[in-house]
């Protein structure tokens, strides 16, 4: 992994941790390496969505219904690719 993959990693790990505090609201987010290749991540993405793809962590399971948004890097191509998939 690239350390500005790690970097960006732990900066949204963190981010998302403190507005869970801060804000006393239960929130989360799922953080997926697609390995730069725009098939990967669509594919993913579509699967979380549409509930093809199960997620869980320490006993929760992600019910697709309660996403409400989908971030990533604005410039990426990978991104771009997504997007268009997913409007």
């Amino acid at each position: 992994m690239r350390n500005e993959t790690l970097f960006r990693t732990e900066a949204a790990i963190y981010a998302v941790s403190e507005m869970s505090r801060t804000l006393n609201i239960k929130f989360g987010a799922v953080i997926i390496n697609t390995c730069y290749k725009a098939i990967r991540a669509a594919t993913i993405v579509v699967e979380i969505l549409s509930g093809s793809k199960e997620i869980a962590w320490n006993g929760d399971t992600l019910n697709p219904a309660s996403i409400v948004a989908v971030i990533a890097s604005y410039s990426s191509g990978v991104t771009k690719k997504v997007r268009k998939l997913i409007k």
